[in-house]
């Protein structure tokens, strides 16, 4: 069976689904390279946590600014856990939980018909686990000898899970105190058994590991449809819409193409080029030092036309990467916006279901 992965605190509530077959190594955390990420904007700092598969149980191993705060109040940076168990995680500086994590079987992802019911009406008090003495006995042996003890109250009934290891589940939550309240209409559960409470029955599936001296009996479909159990929707299956606005920048401005012409740039090399070789051939006398100036000079022209050309490639090369950069982004930016309302779409066709699939969910809700 699969397991659960529960975080939750404060603004923080996550449920990983862990495979028992898990060969890769999950990282869980604010960093990029997270295969579970969570807003950054909601912690003091960054954080990272690796789970992997060790043996029948699994290694959580942290970054040394967080720990796991053990029983024993210790700080440890890799423990394991397995079906049942919780431990909270704090900031290492300040000793404050950042949150709580907790591993579960995975339960709720089997399909669940309650197609029997146990008639609990004349016991004053209910006993329901692995314990031999319970009337409704469980045979799992993840229970081993846990029991729970539920007796009607006033405003509906008192269940009593101080004798549970992993204590019990209303409406999907697991409940914090170790004796809690439920009414008629209410789901509960001990180590994924779940039942359904109305009018002193409680409504089970297959009975494959219960045992009852209680009267027992099946349902048929004709007399129980559309009439129990009252559907209740777990808050954890509330979806919201996303807001997230994507802004896509306009480009960077264009660089300003070189305005310089290559025959004015020679200009003044060529005049004072010519001024010397008239005025050496006038006044006569001085062949090396024309010699000397019309190379200098030869020189300064050559360099002007490789810098006229240089700055022309400069140009082009600096315009192909703007285009090549913007271009990027902008397929980056059109991914980001496909994705956003491929989801939008999913989340409004989960919340706004079509006439014809609202009355199939009808049809078959115990089918």
């Amino acid at each position: 069976m699969n397991y659960k992965l529960t975080i939750f605190g404060n603004n923080v509530y996550k449920e990983i689904e862990v495979s028992e077959n898990m060969t890769e190594e999950m990282l869980i955390g604010t960093t990029p390279a997270c295969q579970v990420r969570f807003n950054r904007e909601h912690f003091f700092e960054d954080f990272e946590i690796r789970l992997e598969k060790n043996g029948e149980q699994f290694r959580l191993t942290c970054q040394p600014n967080i720990y796991f705060a053990s029983q024993y109040m210790l700080k440890e940076y890799v423990v394991s856990l397995g079906h049942g168990d919780s431990i909270p995680v704090n900031y290492d500086s300040t000793d404050s939980e950042l949150f709580r994590l907790e591993l579960l079987f995975d339960y709720d992802r089997e399909l669940k018909f309650f197609d029997y019911t146990i008639d609990f009406s004349a016991c004053p008090q209910l006993y329901i686990g692995g314990n031999g003495q319970c009337q409704i006995r469980l045979t799992d042996p993840t229970i081993g000898n846990d029991f729970i003890c539920m007796e009607k109250s006033r405003n509906g009934y008192r269940i009593n899970a101080s004798y549970s290891r992993y204590g019990i589940y209303i409406n999907g939550f697991k409940a914090e105190e170790p004796t809690v309240t439920i009414k008629n209409g209410d789901f509960f559960a001990l180590i994924g058994h779940q039942f359904y409470v109305y009018n002193d029955s409680l409504f089970i599936q297959e009975p494959q590991y219960i045992r009852t001296s209680l009267p027992l009996k099946k349902i048929s479909q004709s007399s129980n449809a559309l009439e129990y159990p009252r559907f209740i929707r777990n808050t954890r299956q509330k979806y919201v819409v996303p807001s997230e606005i994507i802004e896509v920048l306009p480009p960077k401005s264009k660089q300003q193409e070189p305005k310089k012409n290559l025959l004015m740039t020679l200009i003044p090399a060529l005049v004072s080029l010519v001024l010397m070789v008239l005025l050496r051939g006038v006044m006569g006398g001085g062949g090396m030092f024309v010699i000397y100036s019309v190379a200098m000079m030869g020189m300064g022209a050559i360099m002007s036309v490789w810098t006229y050309r240089n700055d022309g490639k400069e140009y082009k090369k600096s315009v192909q990467e703007r285009e090549e950069k913007y271009n990027a982004y902008i397929t980056q930016q059109e991914q980001k916006i496909i994705q956003l309302r491929e989801k939008e779409l999913g989340i409004l066709r989960q919340k706004h279901l079509s006439a014809e699939e609202d009355a199939a969910l009808i049809e078959n809700f115990d089918s």
